[in-house]
Order: structure tokens, then C-alpha cells, then sequence
């Protein structure tokens, strides 16, 4: 247990040792991430069997050798509640609230509930350090009175954002790593703003940025 300090770990019902110190010396010296197998391209794959026999589970180790994919992977919290009697105008001020405080995402969904009652299902992406904050105002702005939580897995894109010298001038983006090359997707914040002050489509000052970017005139 003094090895496995500030590791990641859990209890399981079995009766026998499942992690040795030499196991857990490994891992504390040489494992930099914990969680879920990460994106990657599978080389190479290894058993190990040990000799104990246990009945719950088989007493066998795997070891997956890969090369890392063009993706990044972390966790994050869903927290969602299904609300049927509120004021569906209190969700325009809900959803901008609950970026501002740090939320990741969020969203509504309409669905129908039990006796065919159409009701809405409201869902917030976040890290687990802003769930409480985040919970505590939906309790506290919304009819709702429980909420369910899942933690989830997220693949990413490799991004960074930039800005990009246009005709309007420079442009915020952000730049995203594919398979099959950089993807660009401007700010639609500044894209928006630009628009306004000149009169034109938002769309085409979009276009404007896309174009620029493929020209690499970027910052």
C-alpha cells in the first residue's frame, strides 16, 4: 500500500493477492497515465499466466505493445436530468450559465416521458472538479430534484488555437489534426462580430478564415 501511494486503486472480492510490491514498484516507476487503453495502433500482444488457480477470475496478466494514434484521450463527468414542469425559457439563460462556470458542453435534448408527457432531458459535460458547482446551480435554477452521473471516456483531436491574418483582419480558430491533415474551424465568436460590423454573412467571413488558413497565412 506505501507503493501504491497516490495510485489509482480499488478492492475486488477476492481472497488472495492480486498486485505484489513488485507488481506495484513497476507500475509507480514506469506507468505515466491510468485509466481506459489509449487510442493506439496494436503491435504487439502478451499473456502471462500465474500459478494460483482462483475462481472469480482467471489469474492471467495482458500486455498490449502499440503505437500511440493521432488522438487524446481523458475522462470527464455526464451529469443529466430529465424535467417535465418548468418554464422551457429558463433553458436559454441555463445552457449560457453553465458554460460560463465551466462546463465543457451542454445541451437539450426533447423526449417523451412516462404517460406521454413531453418533457426535456438536460445534459452538462464537465471535469470532475466543477460537478458540484455545476449541480448545485441546476438544483437551484431548474424544477429538477436528482440528477444521474456517469463518468466517460473522450477521444480527441490534437488541436491549437490560432489566429489568422484575414482581410478583416486577425481571426481565432481552432486547428485540429486529422488523419488527413489539418482541419481549421473558426471562432464563431469573431466570425460573428466581424460580420456585424460590415454588414456581411457570417458564413462568408467563415469561408473568409477557411481560405486564409489553406493559404498558411496563419500567426
Amino acid at each position: 500500500l506505501e507503493i501504491a501511494e497516490d495510485l489509482p486503486v480499488r478492492g475486488w472480492k477476492v481472497e488472495s493477492e492480486l498486485t505484489t510490491p513488485t507488481g506495484a514498484a513497476i507500475l509507480r516507476a514506469c506507468a505515466s497515465y491510468f485509466g481506459e487503453i489509449p487510442a493506439m495502433r496494436v503491435k504487439v500482444i502478451g499473456y502471462g499466466a500465474g500459478m494460483r488457480e482462483l475462481e472469480e477470475l482467471p489469474n492471467i496478466l495482458r500486455l498490449i505493445v502499440g503505437e500511440r494514434a493521432d488522438l487524446e484521450v481523458d475522462r470527464a463527468i455526464l451529469a443529466e436530468t430529465n424535467i417535465d414542469d418548468m418554464n422551457p425559457e429558463i433553458f436559454s439563460h441555463l445552457i449560457d450559465d453553465l458554460l460560463a462556470m465551466g462546463a465543457l458542453d451542454a445541451w437539450i435534448g426533447n423526449i417523451i416521458m412516462k404517460k406521454g408527457r413531453p418533457a426535456f432531458n438536460l445534459h452538462i459535460l464537465c471535469e470532475s472538479d466543477k460537478l458540484s458547482k455545476l449541480i448545485t446551480y441546476v438544483f437551484a435554477e431548474t424544477t429538477t430534484s436528482g440528477m444521474r452521473i456517469h463518468e466517460v471516456g473522450r477521444y480527441k483531436l490534437k488541436r491549437q488555437v490560432v489566429e489568422i491574418e484575414t482581410r478583416f483582419g486577425r481571426v481565432k480558430a481552432k486547428v485540429f489534426e486529422t488523419a488527413s491533415g489539418l482541419r481549421c474551424m473558426p471562432e464563431y465568436d469573431d466570425c460573428l462580430r466581424i460580420a456585424k460590423a460590415r454588414g456581411l454573412p457570417v458564413t462568408q467571413v467563415m469561408d473568409e478564415v477557411k481560405h486564409a488558413f489553406r493559404s498558411r497565412d496563419v500567426a
